[in-house]
């Protein structure tokens, strides 16, 4: 059967998710390096802990955030798909990042 519904796509070029902990906005996604992570529940005074893995596990990149909007820079990463964790008071969250 044919349906008459039609699927809108933004102009977005980042990743929103929900996780266990903060909600977490990524973008640009993919990126060369340089990305901004925003979430907009966080609390003013709060520290979290990013944390960037690559597939082995291994810890590629670690910073504290004392703030909702947050830039980070690490243009001599190699390219591929990494995991972005965010860690605070109110839980962990996880979100995959594609350096290009």
């Amino acid at each position: 059967t044919k349906s008459n519904t039609s699927d809108r796509v933004s102009g977005t070029t980042g990743i929103s998710e929900f996780g266990n902990g903060l909600e977490v906005n990524v973008y640009p996604n993919p990126n060369q390096g340089q990305f901004t992570v925003y979430s907009p529940q966080f609390i003013v005074g709060e520290k979290c802990e990013l944390k960037i893995y690559n597939m082995l596990g291994e810890i590629v990149y670690t910073s504290t955030i004392t703030n909702s909007l947050t830039s980070v820079s690490i243009r001599e990463i190699i390219s591929g798909i990494y995991h972005l964790q965010l860690i605070s008071k109110k839980g962990v969250t996880n979100r995959k990042i594609v350096i290009e």
